[in-house]
């Protein structure tokens, strides 16, 4: 069986050897120094070869890496994001839950609360299988499940009400309330399955998965609590271990 592929982009090389050093020989380990080198390497592999995770400072080639891979979206939508960095601006840390990242850790970061969120980004990754997923739901109505559909295609599960909007009816003007009722039916028929879509506060939602659905250990669901982690909280768990 294949190793589970993992990249780093991360500019300072002691950091580096650290992700090259200490994971574990069952993956294969692909380090960028610079984000056009990623980039390249990125767009030149076919769908079967991109790798199982992504893990990369935030500021890249002196610019905010979810800025740079926007135009790569379509790609990096597919591939589960773990940010570790230098920088720990709230608001970066929501901008980066915002575009989709599974977690985002400050440094030091402790190796075995790291390595157990590789683990478990990766699995879930490769475990969920949506067509098995959308199965069980027979009774869904074509809006209901492009809904589901737009939590689906983020690697975190949380979407925006305008990113569900845009998503659903794209450029026909509809209203809040109507995606209200399209969620209050849909919560109906998810939930006997074992699913959920909660609304997490700042017009966000997420999907959540609980005990009689593939997995309920998704990174939405046991990350740090409800919504965005606490500042605080990312900053003394990623300091365990650290040294």
């Amino acid at each position: 069986m294949k190793n589970a592929e993992i990249w780093i982009l991360e500019p300072e090389q002691r950091f580096r050897d650290f992700y090259t050093i200490f994971l574990p020989a069952c993956y294969d380990v692909k380090c960028f120094e610079d984000f056009l080198e990623f980039e390249s390497s990125l767009l030149s592999l076919g769908e079967d070869k991109r790798p199982a995770l992504i893990i990369s400072e935030l500021i890249c080639s002196g610019d905010i890496f979810f800025e740079l891979v926007t135009p790569h979206q379509k790609i990096i939508s597919q591939i589960p994001v773990i940010i570790v960095s230098s920088t720990d601006s709230f608001a970066l840390i929501e901008r980066a839950y915002d575009f989709g990242v599974v977690d985002y850790f400050t440094k030091p970061v402790g190796k075995d609360l790291l390595l157990y969120k590789i683990e478990q980004a990766i699995s879930l990754n490769q475990e969920f299988d949506q067509k098995a997923f959308f199965s069980k739901l027979r009774n869904l109505t074509l809006k209901e499940r492009m809904i589901l559909e737009s939590f689906l295609e983020q690697p975190s599960w949380i979407v925006r009400r305008k990113q569900i909007l845009d998503y659903v009816w794209q450029n026909i003007s509809v209203s809040e309330k109507t995606l209200d009722v399209h969620l209050y039916s849909l919560r109906k028929k998810i939930r006997p399955h074992g699913y959920d879509i909660e609304s997490i506060g700042g017009s966000k939602f997420k999907f959540l998965v609980g005990d009689n659905s593939v997995t309920s250990n998704h990174p939405s669901h046991v990350a740090f609590g409800d919504g965005y982690p606490d500042l605080k909280m990312v900053q003394n768990l990623s300091k365990l271990g650290g040294k």
